[in-house]
C-alpha cells in the first residue's frame, strides 16, 4: 500500500475511547525533551499491533504523572484495520467486542470535574499497513483499577503528513471521526486544532465536553497543523473512539 494511498480518502476513526494493542517494543519513559510539553511531562513509546500482527504502528504515549504512564503496555493497546469501503461504525460492528457491554440503563456518572483520576495523551508516530488497509482505530483497554473511580482522560492527537501541503507550512486538512460504544457509561468529547506549528492557540471545533451517546458518531475536517480529540469517561471501558486522517479536497 502505498503512502499516497493511505492518506488519501483515510477514513477518520480512532484514538480510542476504547481510541487498541498486542506488544512488541517498550521503551522506557524519559523526561519531555522536543516533544510540546503539553503532551506529557513523561513519554514512551510503544510497538503496537492487530490481532492477527499483520498490520503495525509505533505509538507515543505520555502523561504529567509519570506513574500513571508506567501502567500503560502494549498489551492496553489493540490496532483495528479500517479497510477500503469501511465506515467506523462498520468496523465496531464486525471486529470489536461488546460482550461487556449488555444494553443495560446508563449510569449518571456525574459532574465532579474535579474527581480526575488519570490522563494520557497519545500520537501515532508511524504506521505498517497491509494493503487493502486505508487506516486503523486505536482500541484502549485501560490498565485502572476500581479504586481509580474519577473521570478518566485521554487526548489524541495527529499532525498533518499528508501529501499536499498548503504553501511552505506542513498543513493541510486533518478530519477527525470519534464514535460512541459504551451504552453504560456517557462519553465526551472535544474537537480542537492548531494553525501551524509555531501557534500557540488552539482553535475549537467541539467544545469540551460535548456527550456522545452509543453508536453515535461525529466528524469535523479543518486545515491545520495539529488536530487533537479530548475525551473523558468513567467505568473501565472509554466510551469514544478517536480517529484521524489526511483529505484532500
Amino acid at each position: 500500500m502505498t503512502q499516497k494511498c493511505f492518506y488519501k480518502s483515510m477514513f477518520a476513526i480512532a484514538a480510542m475511547a476504547t481510541a487498541v494493542i498486542s506488544c512488541s517494543k517498550e521503551d522506557a519513559q524519559q523526561p519531555i525533551n522536543n516533544i510540546d510539553a503539553e503532551f506529557g511531562k513523561f513519554t514512551k513509546e510503544l510497538t503496537i499491533f492487530d490481532e492477527e500482527k499483520n498490520n503495525s504502528a509505533v505509538l507515543l504515549v505520555g502523561s504529567d504523572d509519570e506513574s500513571v504512564l508506567n501502567m500503560w503496555t502494549a498489551d492496553n493497546f489493540t490496532l483495528i484495520p479500517i479497510k477500503e469501503g469501511q465506515t467506523l461504525a462498520d468496523v465496531f460492528e464486525s471486529n470489536v467486542s461488546e460482550e461487556s457491554l449488555d444494553e443495560e440503563d446508563e449510569v449518571e456518572d456525574g459532574d465532579e470535574d474535579e474527581n480526575v483520576a488519570a490522563s494520557i495523551s497519545t500520537r501515532f508516530i508511524s504506521k505498517n499497513l497491509q494493503d487493502g488497509v486505508k487506516n486503523v482505530a486505536l482500541q484502549i483497554t485501560d490498565p485502572y483499577d476500581e479504586s481509580m473511580r474519577g473521570w478518566k482522560y485521554g487526548t489524541h492527537e495527529c499532525i498533518y503528513a499528508g501529501g499536499n501541503n498548503i504553501g511552505e507550512e506542513n498543513r493541510g486538512w486533518i478530519k477527525c471521526t470519534v464514535y460512541g460504544h459504551n451504552p453504560i457509561h456517557r462519553g465526551f468529547y472535544g474537537i480542537s486544532f492548531l494553525n501551524y506549528s509555531y501557534s500557540t492557540k488552539w482553535f475549537d471545533l467541539v467544545s469540551e465536553w460535548k456527550r456522545i451517546k452509543n453508536k453515535d458518531s461525529d466528524s469535523k475536517t479543518a486545515i491545520c497543523y495539529k488536530m487533537k480529540a479530548t475525551r473523558k469517561y468513567k467505568g473501565s471501558t472509554n466510551s469514544v473512539t478517536v480517529a484521524f486522517a489526511f483529505d484532500e479536497y
